[in-house]
């Protein structure tokens, strides 16, 4: 078994050390481990290659955007994943056919002067969605299991 580590800022794990982890799925390949504000954020590479976490939420005034980045090399077809957060009851939905290539970054605009220009950026609504005061924003698989969270 995997022994804790201590307080470090990353930590990536083997395939042999993964299958070693309960309930852990078979087809990830590494997952790291984030420290951000005293909590903990987790992700996993995909079978495929890749790699999709939320890297930043942009919240300043009435123009907001949070960044979605696949940092692998293999493309994620990303029909049915959708991004919310903890303080709402709005949640993005990717459209049909949406892939995010490897190596690149899709923003999702939210409030005014947001930028629609697929597939890099999406703008999805006027109004504005994250909390000034902070939240957890979850990006959700198409299965309903949270792939990524980012604590701002």
């Amino acid at each position: 078994m995997i022994k804790d580590p201590g307080p470090v800022d990353q930590v990536t794990v083997t395939l042999k050390e993964l299958l070693q982890i309960e309930h852990c799925p078979r087809a990830w390949r590494t997952l790291d481990l984030y420290l951000v504000r005293g909590g903990t954020i987790a992700t996993a590479t995909a079978a495929g290659g890749a790699e999709v976490r939320i890297v930043k939420v942009f919240n300043s005034g009435k123009k907001e955007y949070v960044e979605i980045s696949n940092r692998g090399s293999g493309p994620q077809e990303m029909s049915g994943w959708s991004v919310s957060g903890s303080r709402g009851d709005d949640r993005f939905y990717f459209p049909n056919g949406y892939v995010l290539e490897g190596g690149a970054t899709v923003r999702l605009h939210s409030g005014e002067d947001g930028v629609d220009a697929p597939p890099g950026d999406v703008y999805w609504t006027t109004k504005t969605v994250w909390n000034n005061d902070g939240e957890t924003v979850c990006l959700w698989d198409g299965e309903g299991k949270v792939v990524s969270e980012y604590r701002y």
